[in-house]
């Protein structure tokens, strides 16, 4: 072959082996596949405050508007930001969208920025305002990173910021926003000249190779940071909480083990020494975030203590006694020891910030202007009443009044059963009436024993026809008691006290709830008679909820209810006199001594379903309906363990 030839087809395979490098080299720039970046990288979701990014209205690959010059305020407002005037998008869609994301995800109304400045500047060059932080001054040293700077010089800066940092590079503005060991994203418009928002990807030696020796003129944080999160090396997303930001050194070990992920099961990416400082950045379900070997890494936060930070803590009593009013505490440490508390008459429940109970192995909160622990209180001893819950003021009552015998627990959301609740109600009519019910043997049921809490108070019941059993021969003490079925009861002892007629139900009083259809026909007149004189109230959707079984909590508050209802009527019954109602309402410790099995079981408490007590009363042919059916009418089915039973106002459930 020719010389000549030979000479042209080798420039030719240069030439094209040559264009086969250029175009390998440009995708490198743009994609990643190594260990320590995501391969999903172009859905990772960071959040920002409450704002997530990508942004809704501008996802990978949408188009941002090189001709629009101005976001109006009501434009503002559809995107969840006002800064308070028209945010200026300089017509370049690299710099209108980096305004429009700086301002999305911090501007806060009388937080940051004061007022519309924002667009004055930003994504542009160095403002010199309180309101920024130009990182590259602040990390490096100087106003702006010239050309030539280096992959660790890169890394060493992106990794002092975090996501949202807008970037003006080489004559394009950008959006910082997930930083990892060997990389970072970004978010652009127009970086292609193709007027598009897009995600990216890059090593920090393929965006230093990308802008081919161009400085970084400016990056831009604000000094105000909301809380962000965003997927580390495991791929996985961790909120943080920021609060405990701060210096921190190592304690109460020899070395701590840094970890890729908030795990002891994660790998092991090296360790810390006793008393080596470090700098924390949030804290994620007892595990802090620390700067490590310039990523962000997780350590066990029981080996981290805060350097030199001290919260003031106010001990406030609430109505009791503290042994400590106030005192200091180092951020980050567990509190060690808290103050004793008392409170006459009064159960000490602990000490709460917020809604969080604080121990002496609780963590003291970062909190510069100090914190408040408030004290709260348990009724009459009961560990489980605090005297703030909507049932206190019944169960404190019940108690003076001798229906419920005091203990450490009330149990208030355990279902209420049939025994309960005929004892409470028995335990009622005495404090009602003066009189005492005595034991006269066995009843004429066969699964009350004579020697039960309740026995007494069942053939009581059954001797004033207010209980008659689910059959002839028994009573089922053990099954639950449903809301109309207490009604029930309660209807039947204002009957028997002369405080009640039998009478025909007023619908339009059961109507008014949008369950009103639904209360079985045997239990509309006491559940009418119920709604009547206030011992019954919807619930916030309007309902009464007949056929739900009753907690101990409800059945408690309708009985007290009930007493209100006869003092109301007459003072109080015929039979008792003045003295007696004085002393029992004023010596509550004489009336709490009627202590039996019932406190053992469930206080007082309710009986349950299958109290279909539906023995025909004169003018009640429903009733009697009822009663030769044996009282199945009601579902006899078990509550679950814990429902959820949201009073209202008054505080009856539901």
């Amino acid at each position: 072959m020719p010389s000549r030839i030979r000479r042209v087809l080798l420039m030719i395979l240069c030439t094209a082996a040559i264009a086969a490098m250029l175009a390998i080299g440009a995708n490198a720039y743009e994609t990643y596949t190594y260990p320590n970046m995501p391969d999903d990288w172009e859905s990772v979701q960071v959040t920002v405050g409450d704002v997530v990014m990508p942004f809704a209205r501008y996802p990978s690959g949408s188009v941002y508007s090189p001709d629009k010059r101005y976001m109006t305020v009501e434009e503002q407002r559809e995107y969840g930001f006002s800064v308070g005037g028209n945010l200026d998008l300089r017509g370049w869609e690299c710099v209108g969208f980096a305004r429009y994301a700086y301002a999305a995800l911090f501007y806060r109304p009388n937080q940051w920025p004061q007022n519309s400045s924002i667009d004055t500047s930003l994504a542009y060059n160095y403002a010199g305002s309180y309101a920024y932080v130009d990182m590259i001054e602040a990390v490096l040293g100087t106003r702006t990173l010239d050309a030539g700077y280096s992959a660790q010089t890169l890394k060493t800066l992106f990794t002092a910021c975090r996501p949202g940092a807008v970037m003006r590079c080489g004559g394009h503005s950008m959006v910082l926003m997930a930083i990892y060991n060997d990389g970072f994203l970004i978010y652009d418009a127009n970086f292609s000249s193709n007027n598009e928002v897009n995600v990216r990807a890059y090593t920090w030696q393929s965006f230093v190779d990308r802008m081919g020796g161009r400085g970084i003129q400016a990056l831009q944080m604000p000094s105000y940071y909301p809380g962000y999160s965003y997927s580390t090396g495991d791929n996985t997303y961790y909120q943080v909480d920021e609060s405990v930001m701060g210096t921190y050194v190592v304690y109460n070990c020899s070395s701590l083990n840094v970890r890729v992920s908030p795990s002891t099961s994660s790998a092991r990416v090296g360790g810390l020494d006793r008393d080596e400082e470090v700098q924390v950045i949030g804290i994620y379900d007892d595990w802090y975030q620390i700067v490590y070997m310039n990523r962000a890494c997780w350590v066990y936060s029981s080996y981290l203590r805060s350097k030199d930070r001290v919260v003031e803590v106010t001990f406030d009593p609430n109505g009791g006694r503290a042994s400590l009013t106030s005192g200091t505490f180092t951020a980050g440490q567990t509190f060690g020891s808290l103050p004793a508390a008392t409170k006459s008459d009064r159960v000490f429940l602990g000490w709460y910030y917020d809604t969080t109970r604080c121990t002496e192995n609780s963590t003291v909160p970062s909190a510069p202007g100090g914190i408040t622990l408030k004290a709260k209180w348990g009724v009459l001893g009961y560990e489980d009443v605090p005297d703030d819950s909507w049932y206190a003021p019944y169960v404190e009552t019940a108690c003076n009044r001798g229906i419920l015998s005091r203990g450490s627990n009330f149990y208030p959301y355990e279902m209420a059963t049939r025994a309960q609740m005929i004892t409470a109600l028995g335990r009622e009519y005495e404090w009602e009436t003066g009189e005492t019910i005595y034991n006269t043997g066995a009843s004429d049921f066969r699964d009350v024993p004579a020697w039960e809490y309740y026995a007494k108070y069942v053939v009581w019941a059954k001797q004033a026809g207010i209980a008659n059993g689910t059959s002839d021969v028994t009573f089922e003490p053990g099954l639950n008691i449903t809301r109309e079925q207490i009604a029930i009861f309660l209807y039947r002892l204002a009957i028997y006290t002369g405080r009640a007629s039998y009478s025909s139900p007023d619908m339009s009083l059961l109507y008014q709830f949008h369950d009103g259809a639904s209360i079985s026909s045997y239990a509309r007149a006491a559940m009418s008679w119920a709604v009547k004189v206030g011992l019954l109230k919807g619930d916030d959707l309007g309902n009464v909820n007949p056929q739900a079984n009753a907690s101990r909590a409800e059945m408690i508050t309708m009985i007290c209810r009930y007493t209100e209802f006869t003092r109301s009527i007459n003072g109080r019954a015929a039979k008792e006199p003045e003295a007696v109602f004085e002393e029992v309402t004023e010596e509550p410790e004489e009336a709490a001594e009627v202590s039996d099995e019932s406190v053992e079981n469930a206080e007082g408490t309710v009986p349950e379903a299958g109290e279909t007590e539906t023995e025909e009363m004169p003018a009640e042919p429903e009733a009697q309906e009822a009663e030769e059916r044996n009282d199945t009418e009601a579902p006899a089915e078990e509550a679950p363990a814990d429902p959820l039973l949201r009073p209202d106002e008054n505080g009856i459930a539901g």
